[in-house]
């Protein structure tokens, strides 16, 4: 759970329901077309303004500012697809913790994304 930069509350759960934002639960971006998995299992709201979603065994997913969702997984070089931690560092880089290890995603580095 995060409480995003306009207030509102971001929360995930790991019992497959929808993550909400708001007051709540809003379930309009749960779902596997929008991003990497159905159950949430970590949250971060970026200085940037964009949400972070790691997911159990769909890897991270970030929902940007124009509601579009981009998913990282190990195709992308992520370590692993089940993420149980996440953390923004003072550079902005994003640090997904998951059951094979740690990576780091450096958003300055991926103009494509």
């Amino acid at each position: 759970m995060t409480q995003a930069s306009d207030g509102s509350i971001c929360s995930g759960t790991l019992r497959h329901e929808p993550a909400g934002r708001g007051g709540a639960l809003d379930d309009s971006h749960h779902s596997r077309m929008a991003c990497g998995g159905d159950c949430a299992s970590a949250i971060v709201q970026a200085a940037d303004g964009s949400l972070w979603l790691g997911t159990e065994g769909g890897g991270v997913s970030r929902l940007d500012g124009e509601e579009r969702w981009t998913t990282f997984t190990t195709t992308d070089g992520l370590v692993d697809d089940d993420v149980t931690a996440m953390a923004e560092a003072a550079d902005g880089s994003l640090w997904p913790g998951t059951w094979g290890g740690v990576s780091r995603y450096d958003p300055a580095l991926d103009a494509g994304h």
